[in-house]
Parts: C-alpha cells; sequence; structure tokens
C-alpha cells in the first residue's frame, strides 16, 4: 500500500479557493483518479458539505481531425464550492 491521501482533505483544501471548480479542474489541481474525485463530490454533495451548481454548464468544443474535418462536442458539467461555515451571531 502507498501513501493515501484522505479524499476528503483533498477536495475540501481544492475547494477552498473561493471560485467555483469543475470535476476535471479539481482532478487536475490534485492529481487524484478522476473516480474517486466525482464520487467524493457526489458524497459530500449529498451530506450538504459541499456546494454544486443548480444546473450543468454546456460547453461546445470543435477540434480539427485533418482530413475527417471538424469534431464537434458538447459536454456538460457542475461545478463545485466549498460550503461556508455558519458564524454565531
Amino acid at each position: 500500500m502507498g501513501n493515501r491521501v484522505p479524499l476528503r482533505s483533498s477536495l475540501l483544501s481544492a475547494l477552498s479557493e473561493e471560485r467555483p471548480m469543475s470535476a476535471k479542474e479539481i482532478v487536475a489541481s490534485t492529481g487524484l483518479d478522476e473516480k474517486r474525485v466525482w464520487d467524493g463530490l457526489y458524497y459530500w454533495w449529498n451530506r450538504g458539505l459541499i456546494l454544486r451548481s443548480e444546473r450543468p454548464i454546456f460547453d461546445n468544443a470543435e477540434v480539427f481531425k485533418g482530413r475527417r474535418g471538424m469534431s464537434r462536442n458538447t459536454r456538460s458539467y457542475y461545478l463545485y464550492l466549498k460550503k461556508r461555515a455558519r458564524s454565531a451571531d
């Protein structure tokens, strides 16, 4: 067994920045496996520790494929943000 970083601490440290991030951005910043990140985001979103955008964002991408022409893809994704702790007033 290697050194496994706990998923919760990795996700929360990546989301500690004050800007929403997609799952791909979190994978790139933490270096964790995509499946682990997606499962962790869904798990902590269901438990209310992180926030997710209400509706997915759709991104159109065009890639030139040489003689085959242009390849067009539409990708949908959500943005995630760490939930702020309530302050005691």
